[in-house]
């Protein structure tokens, strides 16, 4: 009885990334009643994710749409924008509440189907223009670019994304506060969400009379390309309606090649998440007129001084499958090691997302979240064999092992509420045998990397276009105004 229990309540949540909830998870009465999704569904993330690549596997297609590396840095980017939420306290939830308050016009019963539906079409059609913006609005970008960063397109891409979305965009769904209850909102807004994890995937190719309603793999991958045909389509959330009726709809074509134009070239999470918000500000300076200035900010990224709004697209090469991913191989003990201390460090971040720290603090949270941080960045050098990474990763490990024994705000039982226990004893000999593990291979001079090969994604259809196309490295940009070059993609 518990074991069929247990598959139920799976499929239950397994529900929840198809946006299907039973009638008792989504009509709340109350803000704070509301469950958790993402966090029900990670079990579900997991195994999709494992279940996909088996899928590759079988098809011969692994290497070229998975990489470990790039799913670990995906996820990591997952994990980063989840503190920052933490951290930043939800201030789209909080500010949405604040205008419900006090200027809502009328409100809708939080009870009611017709309120579902309601609330369901306008959250849609909101990230329709959210997601809009985010590619034609270049601040914007700076932050979304994260989610299009990777060259790789497989179900662990979903998890990559901007700790700076939600800041930058939540008061688009301001006026929806006008009259749907924030519980309401809520929902719909995690759910909306949770619906384009598994669209995020080369396994599924057309899924019938629905591809003319839904957002499907296939329509996604296209918003994801570089291939001249794809930019600027299919921004849809749930309902691929909104894109065919304001014009930025297109069929898959040709196969899709991943990315962005200015590719970011590393597995360091805070390059990846704020090297292009660095690249606006300095491009901003360099103007010499505030009209100029303000078009950095509020025109595509692909604009510079006479230039159309969103750029020229005949400014970029018309790429095609297959393409050189930038992908440094490093030895196969240093793609393990990241791996595994990332699921380790999976713990850290269940502590904090509890918030079980002492007294619950700001400052508990904010100097575990730190850790976090430095040990993804860390966890990023390995992946790409930069030799300064062993030396960080023992001064990570050390760290661990000292701070836990003699800080308070990092003991187990602050942040787990139990100590001296087997989980205990288990992190502790894993760090311990991590640290002897990686000065032995200090001692020994053993190099991360194996060479600077990049991979090579090949076609995964036949009388595919044989050319290899470089993506345009990092250094080759002009550094005047690199935008000639690079315009946005999604």
């Amino acid at each position: 009885m518990a074991v069929s229990q247990l598959i139920v309540d799976q499929l239950k949540k397994l529900g929840y990334l198809f946006y299907a909830a039973p009638p008792e998870d989504i009509f709340v009465e109350k803000l704070e009643d509301k469950k958790a999704f993402s966090v029900e569904v990670i079990p579900a993330f997991v195994i999709l994710i494992v279940l996909e690549q088996l899928c590759n596997w079988w098809e011969n297609k692994f290497s070229a749409r998975f990489s470990a590396n790039d799913a670990v840095t995906s996820a990591a980017q997952g994990m980063i924008m989840e503190i920052g939420g933490i951290l930043t306290g939800g201030i789209g939830i909080l500010c949405y509440v604040w205008v419900h308050e006090n200027y809502r016009v009328a409100e809708l019963p939080w009870d009611s189907w017709s309120t579902w539906l309601v609330t369901f079409l306008a959250v849609d059609f909101g990230y329709y223009v959210v997601h809009r913006a985010a590619h034609e609005v270049n601040i914007f970008w700076a932050a979304h670019q994260v989610h299009h960063s990777s060259e790789y397109y497989n179900l662990s891409t979903a998890l990559r994304q901007s700790v700076l979305q939600e800041q930058l965009t939540f008061f688009f769904y301001l006026p929806l506060a006008l009259f749907i209850p924030p519980q309401v909102y809520a929902i719909h807004k995690e759910l909306n969400l949770l619906f384009q994890f598994w669209i995020h995937t080369q396994v599924i190719e057309r899924i019938g009379p629905l591809e003319y309603i839904l957002n499907t793999p296939s329509h996604h991958r296209v918003h994801h390309g570089l291939n001249r045909y794809c930019l600027d389509k299919n921004y849809a959330g749930v309902l691929i309606i909104w894109d065919r009726m304001f014009g930025t709809f297109i069929a898959e074509g040709e196969e899709v090649v991943y990315g962005v134009t200015k590719p970011v070239k590393t597995f360091d999470p805070f390059q990846t998440q704020f090297d292009y918000l660095k690249y606006i500000i300095k491009r901003f300076r360099r103007q010499k007129t505030w009209a100029s200035r303000f078009g950095v900010l509020f025109k595509g990224p692909g604009w510079s001084p006479g230039k159309p709004r969103l750029g020229n697209v005949e400014d970029l090469e018309d790429v095609h499958a297959p393409t050189t991913v930038w992908n440094p191989e490093v030895a196969s003990w240093i793609a393990f090691y990241g791996a595994f201390h990332f699921l380790v460090l999976a713990a850290d971040y269940v502590a904090i997302a509890n918030a079980k720290v002492v007294n619950g603090s700001f400052y508990d949270l904010a100097l575990q979240a730190l850790y976090v941080f430095f040990s993804l960045t860390v966890i990023g050098a390995l992946f790409e064999g930069r030799e300064r990474a062993k030396s960080l990763e023992v001064v990570r490990v050390v760290f661990y092992l000292a701070a836990t024994q003699i800080l308070p705000v990092f003991s187990f039982e602050s942040r787990f509420g139990r100590s001296r226990g087997a989980f205990e004893l288990s992190m502790l000999t894993i760090h311990a045998l991590s640290l002897l593990f990686i000065v032995i291979q200090i001692l020994k001079g053993r190099p991360l990397k194996k060479s600077n090969t990049l991979s090579v994604k090949q076609a995964n259809y036949p009388g595919a276009n044989g050319r290899i196309n470089t993506c345009i490295p990092r250094e080759t940009v002009d550094e005047e105004d690199p935008t000639e070059k690079a315009t946005k993609t999604e």
